[in-house]
């Protein structure tokens, strides 16, 4: 199953390691970066309508929910994805049922050790 990373293409270290994980881990992804792909409020909230589970790296590590169980509010998702200018915040991993905002190597340890199943979305 092929994953999306939104990224940015320069000057961002998070999106480098993003990148990088995701091919250790020989994980199909394809890299779209915000400055040819830019994804705003309502793209923001098709991702997370889409999504099952997030992680969602926060200052004091990280989130993660199961909608299934408790469900996020589209003002939660869009605290998590986006920046002040109304635009999605960067690396966004979305794999299947699972949405990853943000990198740190803790929280995609925990992404890659929980691949979505094969019949979530593409």
């Amino acid at each position: 199953m092929r994953a999306i990373l939104y990224d940015k293409s320069c000057n961002c270290p998070s999106s480098e390691l993003a990148r990088r994980a995701l091919t250790q881990a020989h994980v199909n992804f394809e890299s779209r970066p915000l400055d040819t792909h830019p994804i705003d409020r309502d793209g923001a909230l098709g991702l997370a309508r889409g999504a099952r589970r997030f992680l969602v790296k926060t200052a004091a590590g990280f989130v993660q929910r199961d909608a299934a169980r408790e469900p996020v509010s589209e003002a939660q998702a869009l605290e998590w994805l986006l920046h002040e200018d109304g635009f999605l915040r960067v690396p966004v991993l979305v794999w299947g049922d699972m949405l990853v905002r943000g990198y740190t190597d803790e929280l995609y340890e925990r992404a890659l050790a929980e691949p979505p199943p094969e019949t979530a979305r593409p």
